[in-house]
């Protein structure tokens, strides 16, 4: 590596390219440390022990709802934008019971404050007046300045989340990546003071290199999708505090999850049958190709973002009749899963036919 750095004459590609194998190298050496069997069990009796923080009582009732889970993905979670808005208008229709509670990953999460403290239409607000430029800076997406990093902080504090998720909002749970730990932490952002959400948002969505890391009541985390050991599909802590119905809106085709699956990237236990005993969920994925990091993760021009969320809208209305699992009986031991109209019985038979 550094007969390659030696190389390169540009100081801030230098620069650049100094952070990211910076971070490769810390990631390589997390995974050659990572001694932590335990880690499912860590993050479970931290989630509860947030919910006994005046909300134990309330997320006894709630936890009979259903729980939106809301997967990372960049500029592709604009997806999520018409789901989301078509979910918010038939829900009372179509679904036995109230969406009690939304947690989130990285963009994802972001989608959940919006949802939860701002509404569905601030929230395609927000996604139809993002700046390309903002989100680059001028040194691009992975560039050695900040600007994408303010521009993002500068977004959240305008739309008017941070003071809209209150403890009359439904629970909202945000995934982030214990820096030093290496394992994925949650947080309820319903009980935490307004610069603690704007953190806990950041920490999430603090993709390695683009953005900084952030401190929460000492410390550090990055984002909460982060490859191999992150969380970008935080099912397992509304599972923890008891839902037991899900509604999940993936960011990647089934084709693309397909390939990520293997990697843990998904962050919930695919490989264990047993993960979520008891549970009913309706997976929703984009039917068409997202593209990859360039063309789809970093892509925040205009036309990729509206056209994700009229995907979002015609996909989520396809998946409108698969809401009646949620009135059918499941037992103690047996799970039902709806993925893009396909039944599966288990996680491992959703991996089987992604």
């Amino acid at each position: 590596m550094k007969k390659v750095m030696d190389l390169i004459g540009d100081q801030e590609i230098k620069e650049t390219m100094g952070r990211v194998w910076d971070n490769l190298d810390r990631t390589k050496r997390m995974k050659d440390e990572r001694v932590n069997p335990a880690d499912n069990k860590i993050r479970a009796s931290q989630i509860r022990k947030l919910a006994e923080d005046g909300l134990k009582t309330r997320i006894e009732k709630d936890s009979s709802g259903i729980a939106l889970i809301l997967a990372g993905g960049g500029a592709k979670a604009s997806y999520q934008v018409g789901a989301c808005k078509v979910l918010m208008e038939h829900a009372a229709d179509r679904l036995p019971a109230d969406i009690t509670g939304i947690a989130g990953t990285s963009a994802g999460a972001l989608n959940a404050a919006l949802l939860a403290g701002a509404g569905i239409e601030v929230m395609l607000q927000q996604w139809e007046c993002i700046e390309e430029e903002g989100m680059n800076g001028t040194d691009g997406f992975f560039g050695p300045s900040e600007e994408n990093d303010r521009y993002l902080e500068k977004l959240i504090r305008r739309s008017g989340v941070v003071s809209g998720i209150t403890m009359d909002s439904p629970l909202t749970v945000v995934t982030a990546f214990d820096y030093n730990k290496a394992y994925p932490m949650d947080f309820i952002l319903n009980t935490m003071s307004d610069e603690e959400k704007v953190n806990c948002l950041l920490a999430s969505a603090a993709v390695p290199v683009a953005f900084r890391q952030r401190d929460i009541r000492g410390v550090k985390y990055i984002d909460g999708g982060i490859p191999v050991f992150g969380s970008n599909v935080p099912i397992a802590p509304m599972y923890y505090l008891g839902y037991r119905r899900f509604i999940v809106i993936h960011c990647a085709s089934r084709r693309e999850a397909a390939g990520l699956s293997g990697l843990g990237v998904l962050g919930i236990g695919l490989n264990r049958e047993e993960y979520f005993n008891g549970a009913s969920f309706v997976h929703l994925y984009p039917r068409r190709d997202m593209g990859g990091l360039v063309g789809g993760t970093i892509n925040f021009n205009h036309e990729f973002i509206v056209d994700n969320i009229a995907a979002g809208c015609e996909d989520m209305y396809a998946a409108l009749d698969e809401f009646g699992i949620f009135s059918e009986e499941v037992g103690a031991y047996d799970e039902v899963h709806v993925v893009d109209g396909e039944r599966c019985r288990t996680y491992a038979e959703v991996l089987r036919n992604l």
